[in-house]
């Protein structure tokens, strides 16, 4: 290969590379956004089980009505944040 064709193979791939680094910087801010969205959706969860506790009896079995309730806002907010 002369000089000229390996100029343009090192450009080529230092392009490739800046590409694949926006790609790696885009899903590293996704994941981090993602990650906060499922710890709000944690704390939401538990302050909600805490609010329905405190409603219920303590000596019934609640913990199928909190499961019941829970279970379809989980699944909705899961798919919203998921895409």
């Amino acid at each position: 290969m002369n000089s000229e064709t390996v100029e343009i193979k090192i450009n080529e791939h230092e392009e490739k590379l800046d590409k694949h680094d926006c790609r790696i910087i885009n899903l590293e801010k996704d994941t981090t956004k993602q990650d906060t969205q499922i710890t709000q959706l944690c704390k939401s969860i538990e302050k909600l089980t805490s609010m329905i506790e405190k409603k219920l009896d303590k000596s019934g079995d609640y913990k199928w009505i909190i499961a019941s309730i829970l279970m379809p806002i989980i699944f909705f907010l899961c798919s919203k944040i998921m895409g």
